[in-house]
């Protein structure tokens, strides 16, 4: 506010900036003693609070301005206003206009419009002379109107296989691609490395320092992971069992005065130490020499864990003043469901993990010649299934928890618990599926290499089946206004898109995990390729022979070439991230700048 008194505010409220775009409008210029004016005018009404000033925005009405507004719908709303323009401008309407408002497709001529008018030396009147000129000898219009047109189609105005516009596009395309992919590549990479870390922590392969230390130790190595465990379905279900006791907890305060749990804290003190302990407790399974842990020692920590859990969210409830007053009974049956629960979870473990992986701990710490393919298939199976077999468990003790006390609770209870059962069971899937793309992912691929042949002779056949369905019904209907009626052919059509990502999703993992297998296994190998000869077509043998090759392979390297590959890839992301701007080299930019060269170039 350049020449305002010093006791002016450095602000203005909206009826000051009114009156000053009113003057603009009228022809009058912004001068210092206008800007100080309306600082002090502005000041004023905020004392007096006369604000708003009816008089003065009726006074606006009475103005008679216009307003153009244009909207959106991409390339097609920004065409079809530029006919509008060009039919006001012939009307001589267009210079009536005071305002003008765009979104999206709208934005794109407004922009073109305002950027003429305001590079032209006689403003919007001269735009409005150009656009009504006759033509004359081969110029037929006004050159930013001829430009415009020239640049219709904006990614590539010139198309053709000599044309440099279409090199540079796909030039352009590449670099962008390369630059992205050298951020986002080593992150998704490290992601499907890190199954990889309890492939190694289950395995125990001998070699290294911390696994052998741990398979040196193995009794006390499995009493600290159950501990680790323990506590963390006891931090966990302690914050779950909070929503049962206090209703009035948490961070976020309602206008009711009530504070209910927040998201976060849920992911932070709910979900994040029972997915702790989902990685801690199969550990402690696969770590326990002496075979599998008795079943009296399972249920007596399930036990265990619900009565902590129920006593410390009773006691810090009633610590804090939050507890909700029930009648003894209740509490008591609540109490006793917990107990009865918490073995029954304990049982369900025990049945899963004896029926599943009973003989887990007989496959850890074998050497790589000792391995036999039966023992390296078991050791992915268990790493890709035991924790969310565990979550799993856990989500079914549960259900018959919360049927159980569903007299003593109401429905708000019951929705804090379906939301944390929904929670524990994003992640168990998302756990299963990459850690099934990741460790079983190379084996298919492996299996598809040995069946090539018999896959590529049957892929004509699937095509041609695939093209009949989509091509039958292609047609539309006669009557106008009808949709047309869904069909096979239809339905792939509108599915092809969703079945490609998740293709894509799972081809994309299985390959750098595979490429990860072979790296980390010439370079803890030191130089030493790890070949595979998959012949076999026949299942059996496959699974037999080259199976068994292809999961030692996954487990061949150690639990600290792992660690450091993913703190290497970790590195490399952020460095890239810290030099290259993925913003500036996305399709959003490139499409935003094909439109201003198409639309303000003009």
């Amino acid at each position: 506010m350049t020449g305002a008194a010093s006791d002016s505010p450095d602000w203005i409220d909206l009826q000051a900036v009114l009156g000053e775009e009113l003057a603009c409008i009228h022809g009058s210029e912004i001068s210092p003693a206008m800007q100080a004016a309306s600082a002090a005018d502005s000041a004023e009404r905020s004392k007096t609070g006369t604000v708003p000033d009816h008089a003065f925005y009726r006074s606006l009405f009475k103005a008679k301005l216009w307003g153009l507004c244009l909207s959106g719908g991409g390339i097609r709303s920004a065409t079809f206003a530029l006919g509008f323009i060009q039919g006001m401008a012939k009307a001589g309407l267009l210079t009536r206009f005071h305002y003008i408002s765009t979104v999206s497709g709208g934005g794109y001529i407004g922009s073109w419009l305002s950027s003429w008018a305001t590079r032209h030396p006689h403003g919007i009147e001269g735009v409005v002379r150009e656009l009504n000129a006759p033509p004359m000898g081969k110029r037929i219009e006004a050159n930013p109107l001829w430009y415009l047109r020239s640049y219709a189609s904006y990614l590539n105005p010139r198309l053709g296989a000599l044309s440099a516009d279409t090199w540079a596009l796909i030039a352009t395309y590449l670099r962008n691609l390369v630059l992205n992919w050298l951020v986002l590549v080593p992150l998704f990479w490290a992601l499907a490395l890190t199954p990889k870390i309890g492939l190694a922590l289950v395995r125990l392969l001998p070699g290294e320092f911390a696994t052998d230390f741990i398979a040196q130790h193995r009794f006390g190595a499995s009493l600290i992971a159950l501990a680790v465990g323990c506590l963390g379905l006891v931090v966990g279900m302690t914050y779950i069992f909070a929503a049962l006791v206090e209703k009035l907890s948490g961070t976020e305060l309602q206008p009711d005065k009530k504070r209910v749990k927040a998201q976060t804290d849920f992911l932070r003190w709910g979900l994040l130490p029972i997915v702790v302990a989902g990685l801690s407790l199969p550990l402690a399974w696969a770590w326990f020499p002496y075979g599998p842990i008795p079943l009296w020692q399972i249920v007596g920590a399930g036990v265990g864990v619900r009565l902590i859990a129920s006593l410390l969210s009773f006691g810090i409830s009633w610590l804090r003043g939050h507890l909700e007053p029930r009648r003894w009974l209740d509490t008591l049956w609540i109490a006793l469901v917990s107990l009865m629960t918490g073995a029954l979870g304990g049982l369900l473990v025990w049945t899963l993990a004896t029926m599943l992986f009973g003989d887990i701990a007989r496959d850890v710490n074998q050497s790589v010649d000792k391995m036999q393919p039966a023992m390296s298939f078991a050791i992915l199976k268990f790493v890709c299934f035991a924790p969310p077999l565990l979550l799993l468990a856990m989500l079914t003790t549960e259900a018959i928890f919360v049927g159980l006390i569903s007299r003593q609770t109401d429905d708000e209870d019951r929705e804090w618990f379906s939301r944390a059962g929904g929670w524990l069971f994003i992640a168990g899937l998302f756990w299963m599926a990459l850690r099934i793309l990741t460790l079983f992912g190379p084996l298919l691929i492996h299996w598809l290499e040995a069946q090539a042949p018999v896959f590529i002779s049957a892929a004509g056949g699937i095509s041609g089946i695939a093209t009949a369905a989509l091509g039958y019904g292609a047609g539309s209907p006669a009557a106008p206004g009808r949709h047309a009626p869904k069909t096979l052919g239809s339905i792939l059509r509108n599915s092809i898109l969703t079945i490609s990502a998740a293709i894509f999703i799972c081809v994309f993992y299985s390959v750098l995990s595979l490429a990860g297998d072979w790296l980390l296994h010439l370079i803890a190998g030191h130089g030493t390729a790890y070949n595979l000869d998959c012949t076999d077509t026949d299942w059996g043998l496959w699974v037999s022979y080259c199976g068994g090759q292809a999961a030692a392979l996954a487990q061949s390297v150690g639990l600290l070439s792992v660690f450091l590959a993913i703190v290497a890839l970790l590195i490399f992301a952020v460095v890239m991230q810290i030099f290259v701007s993925v913003n500036r080299f996305s399709l959003h930019a490139l499409y935003r700048a094909r439109l201003i060269r198409a639309y303000l170039g003009a």
